[in-house]
């Protein structure tokens, strides 16, 4: 059981790691854009007490290379794809036990994920949740937030009909293609889903089998051949308690309203409908009201219904993964989600939610999801991934006229008033206006509590005027029913929005303008009993109201990464009636109905889906990338914002109305790979710009922007690119090229260039690219390009290889619009404290691939290294920056001591840096905390030499990480001071100085704040930017092959190393060579002064390799012993002279040896023995000659002992032999003489006589 303590400190320590100066990989286990060291969303607006967990593998829809079908969807049971699932249980399972053993309880799991995400959805504490992220299987916990749902002639208005019908004979209403609904459930018995439509059609099953609630014993009626699919999930269905089956009935309306409007049968002659005012009700249809015929867009396409969210609209994120995994495992060709948060949405590539979307895009899945109903401020979109279509609430033709008249009775009529109202019966009355009594804005607004009336007029039975503002209009009708009111007048007043909605109140209502509502108030009070008409309305179409945003749709631009257009598209969402609940057992104030009309993005986002299902049927080999292009570049732009005056951009409408007609036929289309979605997270420093969408917004165009677009031919044709006349456009736009010949089934790229003219305000700029075919039938396709010029660029990190000691040098990573308006300011350069380990490969690493849990807590001896670090809590912030390595891959965790043992637990960490670099990992935590810190590296790949070494002896790599704390005695005061010759958008030159001298081989980091001033005195912040300044020595240095020998040529090899400074350099190494060494022969570019050798070499700027020059160099004659060669090395950059010194040593010394004769006199005749003795074991050759006297031998004998026979002499005669003794480097010469005596006849008995005398005695002895 984890501490409470140990909790404690773990909470207040909570740190955050990234990989700057490497390559991310999502790949690998604790890679950094995966794993999160705290919990995501935690405070976020609207949290529950909900959690994801993610785990570290990959989710099954995500493996490469899995099988797909013949429309390039995902063949979901095939092996490769079981495999995973399987490994990924075995993972989860583990993971619940260690869960288990550090929480002291058996998790709340809600859902369990391995298709579309690794991990669950369950219940927990806030301080669970954190206990979470300590576990080394978690990659990310991220708690939930609330969704809500967001909520004829729709699909005319977007060209379905045209599709409909566009082959004679064929039809292309969505057979065959199955639509994905997650929502509050279906109406199952709903006409719209039966397997019989209102024009004959009988549908059929294109998957031979029912899913979800189907397959329950008892509930096998709940499908049909149109409606093949029905889930419900336990988190929605345990709020039904026994009241009614826990099975995905839609007791809401609105996913069944979404359901029809994107595949809903085709019904013909209907009335309109007001709600009943009973639990169950069919609904009341108007009379004399008549719908010939409507339908969804794609009619004839099957439906699976996924319940996610409750009868009250509130919805389960857990359950919306779980839906999705779902839809991928059954294989649908499209889903619709109308659900989403309040506001501006999470970051996709951090989101559980939007990654399974990503899997479901993989799968060959196109989704349409709402944008939302916060608007229309900017930045509320709730959905940001370029993976799914976002789309935006417009209107279409159709509106609902109202009338409003003094009554028959009236003591004074007035002008009949027309205005809007959703078609409803009839209904006289007495007009009563709710400020009567009191003048205040929310009693005036029918903004009041339904509870407290004293301060109201009696409504009871009476039509209500209600002022506009406050509430939303609905909400306002529903007031006024509550407390007995039978109608509803709304006008316009001073300072509220303008524009005229057909709502369908709780009661019937119209809306009028300002100077109507002035009339009618001024009118009503001259009248003691004003009593007032509202017709039933009807019906009308005028293209002038259709293309309208609806204000309420959410805007864009995604706040933090603007290049993230959103919304996509827009579509019809408003005024659409289609199917509805027509049971509501659990509301307070039921209003069930078979039909009903609604508006929102929910209404909108299933116009795109069933144009995306007529796409899947018409076009089965596009990607869901590829029809979103088609989509997208077809749109109508001309739309007009909520005030229907002023022209809509892409944050409110994307690229504009859709046109399935004319997508269907794109003779364009451009595609998106998975890995190209996964690549362009923008915060990860991805340029997200050049991704592959069918639109391009660049918010940082720095004077000139280029851009790339790959396109896809669908037919033959010609095409040229170009954009709207404009007289005096601030941007420049230019194409390469700018005519494309195309053939189909060719892919084809062409250059995109933005040039940001001085003209240009810091602002945005608008237009369109326009798409001109050769051939006159095909209308332009659009893509929307919005730009804005680069303010400031102010780079996260700087990091600087520096080879000299004193300041200082110029950065230039820096970018400017009005460079000579900046500023900067900046702390001290703090050194940092090194600490070295060594580690060698960790052992487990290659069974990562088999699904393996590998951590380096398994084994602290494997792989890892550590070490521990005394904080004494002065600093507010600790950071640790991995800094050389000699391995591959280095991976750092930084934890807290908590139970004082020394070493490392996973329960302990603090922060992870996981990236694929060696070098660059680094961690922050919280130095306020006194205490000691344990820092663990692991050698997650190690070098060549350590991972395939063989033997005994085990190979380390060397790893070193800094700490940096900010003491006192590691300060360094330095300035950053802007240079004073500059240009707009250009690297900008910032000189970096400081006082006092780098120590050698040690790395130094600070900090620069960025400001801007403009003429006014107003000072805006660009944020800041780290600063590492990494010392690495002399900028030269001369090394030698240490040993030598005396007889060959040896180099003096002079390194160069890289110059990354902005300016050249020039350096001069001298190097003055040991007594009795000279220049073997010469060198390009090296000088001779007697014994000293110069080199003079400049190195260009910005160089990123090292560079060197050999000298040859040889002995004049052969020595022992050693030798120093001294070097300097001088510079423009520095008054500093480097010295160094280079070291040679010849450890051999010249042979010992001894040279005699056997004999040093000898006579004619005889044989005497030449020899050497060694005192040494060297190999020796051997040369004997003759140099004198009478001749021994001829030439040379190669042998340490020569037999020598003694020539013939005519009287004494001296030899002298001479030997050279060589052990291939030194020669030794010694010299042997020996004497030669002259052979005589009688010098023989001589000797003989005066031997007798002693022979004689030995005898007689």
């Amino acid at each position: 059981m984890l501490k409470k303590s140990i909790l404690a400190v773990s909470l207040l320590m909570c740190g955050s790691a990234s990989a700057n100066w490497g390559d991310q990989t999502i790949a690998k286990p604790y890679a950094y854009e995966s794993k999160i060291n705290e919990v995501v969303s935690l405070n976020a607006e609207n949290a529950t007490n909900h959690y994801f967990v993610q785990l570290r593998q990959m989710p099954a829809a995500f493996v490469k290379n899995a099988p797909r079908d013949n429309s390039e969807k995902l063949v979901f049971h095939s092996k490769v794809i079981q495999d995973r699932v399987s490994s990924l249980k075995e993972e989860q399972a583990e993971f619940l036990t260690a869960a288990k053993i550090l929480l002291g309880k058996q998790l709340n799991v809600q859902f369990n994920y391995t298709t579309a995400f690794n991990g669950f959805s369950i219940k927990m504490t806030e301080q669970e949740a954190k206990a979470m992220v300590s576990m080394p299987q978690v990659l990310k916990v991220i708690r939930q937030v609330e969704y809500k749902l967001h909520t004829e002639e729709g699909p005319d208005h977007i060209g379905a009909k045209t599709v409909w019908s566009a082959t004679p004979g064929v039809s292309h209403k969505g057979e065959g293609v199955v639509v994905g609904i997650i929502d509050s459930g279906i109406n199952t018995d709903h006409p719209s889903f039966a397997a019989l439509g209102g024009d004959g059609y009988t549908h059929s099953n294109p998957k031979e089998e029912y899913f979800g609630d189907c397959k329950k014993e008892g509930f096998e009626a709940l499908c049909n051949d149109k409606l093949i699919g029905v889930y419900s999930y336990e988190s929605i269905t345990a709020t039904f308690g026994d009241k009614v089956p826990h099975v995905g009935e839609d007791f809401n309306g609105h996913g069944s309203h979404v359901a029809s409007t994107a595949a809903g049968n085709v019904l013909r002659d209907l009335p309109y409908y007001t709600a009943g005012n009973k639990e169950s009700h069919d609904g009341n249809p108007i009379v004399g009201s008549n719908i010939p015929e409507m339908s969804g867009v794609a009619p004839h396409a099957n439906i699976v219904s996924f319940q996610v969210c409750g009868h009250t609209g509130g919805c389960n994120v857990g359950a919306m993964v779980k839906a999705v995994e779902d839809a991928i495992e059954i294989g649908v060709d499209v889903i619709n989600m109308s659900i989403g948060p309040n506001g501006e949405g999470p970051h996709p590539w951090l989101n559980t939610l939007d990654m399974a979307y990503l899997a479901a895009n993989e799968a060959g899945i196109f989704a349409s999801i709402s944008a939302g109903n916060s608007g229309s401020g900017a930045n509320t979109v709730g959905h940001l991934a370029p993976w799914y279509t976002v789309v935006a609430n417009a209107t279409h033709g159709r509106y609902f006229g109202k009338t409003l008249s003094s009554s028959i009775n009236a003591e004074t009529p007035f002008n009949e008033i027309e205005g809007t109202g959703m078609i409803s019966s009839e209904i006289t009355g007495e007009l009563v206006y709710a400020g009567a009594k009191r003048s205040w804005a929310f009693i005036r607004q029918c903004n009041f509590d339904t509870d407290d009336q004293s301060n109201l007029p009696d409504m009871k039975g009476k039509v209500v005027l209600c002022d506009r503002g406050g509430n939303s209009l609905y909400e306002k009708a529903l007031a006024v029913q509550e407390l007995g009111g039978v109608g509803v007048v709304i006008r316009n007043f001073s300072g509220s929005a303008t524009a005229l909605y057909s709502i369908n109140y709780p009661v019937p209502g119209i809306q009028i303008d300002e100077q109507d509502g002035k009339s009618l108030k001024e009118w009503m009070d001259n009248i003691s009993t004003p009593e007032v008409t509202i017709s039933a309305g009807m019906a009308l179409s005028d293209d002038a109201n259709a293309n309208i945003l609806n204000p309420s749709s959410s805007r864009g631009p995604y706040s933090d990464y603007p290049q993230l257009m959103v919304p996509h598209v827009a579509a019809p969402g408003t005024d659409i009636y289609a199917a509805y609940s027509d049971f509501m057992p659990f509301s307070n104030n039921p209003a069930p109905s078979d039909f009903s009309f609604l508006s929102g993005t929910s209404m909108a986002a299933p116009h795109v889906a069933g144009a995306a299902a007529l796409l899947s049927q018409v076009r089965p080999d596009w990607s869901a990338s590829q029809m979103q292009s088609a989509l997208m570049m077809t749109a109508n732009p001309s739309m007009l914002k909520e005030d229907r005056e002023t022209g809509a951009d892409v944050w409110d409408r994307g690229s504009g109305m859709i046109r399935v007609d004319q997508a269907v036929n794109s003779p364009l289309i451009l595609d998106i790979t998975q890995d190209e979605y996964l690549n362009s997270d923008p915060a990860e420093g991805n340029d997200f710009s050049q991704l592959n969408t069918a639109y391009i917004v660049e918010p940082n165009c720095a004077g000139i922007c280029t851009f790339g677009r790959t396109f896809t031919a669908t037919e033959d044709a010609t095409w040229r690119f170009g954009l709207p006349w404009s007289r005096f456009p601030p941007v420049k736009i230019s194409f390469s090229p700018e005519t494309l010949e195309v053939k189909a089934g060719e892919t084809y790229e062409v250059e995109i260039t933005a040039e940001v003219l001085d003209s240009a305000s810091d602002d945005w700029y608008d237009s369109q690219i326009e798409l001109t075919s050769s051939n006159a039938s095909v209308d332009k396709l659009l893509i929307p390009i919005r730009v804005k010029p680069l303010v400031a660029i102010v780079p996260k990190l700087v990091q600087q290889d520096y080879y000299f000691n004193e300041a200082g040098f110029d950065i230039e990573s820096f970018m400017f619009r009005r460079p000579e308006m900046i500023s900067f300011t900046n702390g001290p350069l703090i050194k940092g404290q090194n600490f070295t380990v060594e580690a060698a490969q960790d052992s487990d690493v290659d069974s990562e691939e088999e699904g393996k849990v590998v951590t380096p807590f398994n084994d602290l001896s494997d792989g890892v290294a550590y070490f521990t670090f005394e904080n004494d809590g002065n600093s507010p912030q600790l950071d640790f920056y991995v800094s050389g390595a000699t391995n591959k891959d280095t991976d750092l965790f930084v934890g807290f001591d908590s139970n004082y043992d020394g070493k490392p637990q996973e329960v302990e960490r603090l922060c992870v840096s996981a990236g694929s670099a060696n070098i660059g990992e680094n961690c922050s935590v919280n130095g306020s905390v006194a205490g000691t810190y344990w820092v663990l590296v692991w050698n997650y790949s190690a070098s060549d030499a350590v991972a395939e070494q063989d033997g005994d002896i085990v190979l380390k790599d060397k790893i070193t990480v800094d700490v940096v704390n900010g003491t006192s005695d590691t300060l360094l005061p330095f300035n950053a001071i802007k240079s004073n010759s500059f240009s707009d958008y250009l690297n900008f030159p910032v000189s970096v100085l400081w006082s006092g001298e780098l120590e050698n081989n040690q790395n130094y980091y600070g900090e620069i704040k960025v400001f801007e001033s403009d003429y006014t005195g107003t000072i805006s912040s660009w944020g800041s930017s780290r600063l590492v300044v990494s010392q690495k020595g002399a900028p030269v240095m001369v090394t030698a092959e240490q040993s030598i020998k005396g007889n060959e040529i040896s180099e003096l090899i002079i390194s160069f190393s890289p110059n990354t400074l902005s300016e050249s350099l020039n350096l001069t190494t001298s190097i003055t060579l040991a007594e009795g060494f000279e220049l073997a022969q010469n060198v390009e570019g090296v000088s001779v002064n007697g014994n000293t050798l110069t080199v003079s070499k400049n190195l260009a700027a910005n160089q990123t390799t090292a560079s060197n020059v050999d000298i040859p160099i040889k002995m004049t004659v052969a020595m022992s012993g050693e030798f120093i060669h001294k070097y300097t090395v001088t510079s423009n950059k520095s008054s500093k002279v480097f010295e160094g010194k280079v070291q040679q040593i010849n450890t051999n010394k010249a042979p010992l040896v001894t040279a005699s004769a056997s004999e040093t006199k000898v006579v004619e005749g005889e044989n005497f023995i030449l020899s050497v003795e060694a005192v040494d074991n060297d190999s020796l050759t051997y040369q004997w000659r003759q140099t004198s006297g009478a001749p021994a031998f001829e030439g040379f004998k190669g042998t340490s002992e020569v037999v020598v026979t003694a020539p013939s002499v005519e009287e004494n005669h001296i030899l002298q032999f001479e030997v050279l003794v060589s052990d291939g480097e030194f020669e030794v010469i010694q010299t042997v003489k020996v004497t030669v005596e002259e052979k005589s006849s009688g010098g023989g008995i001589l000797w003989l006589l005066l031997c007798l005398p002693l022979i004689f005695r030995v005898r007689k002895i």
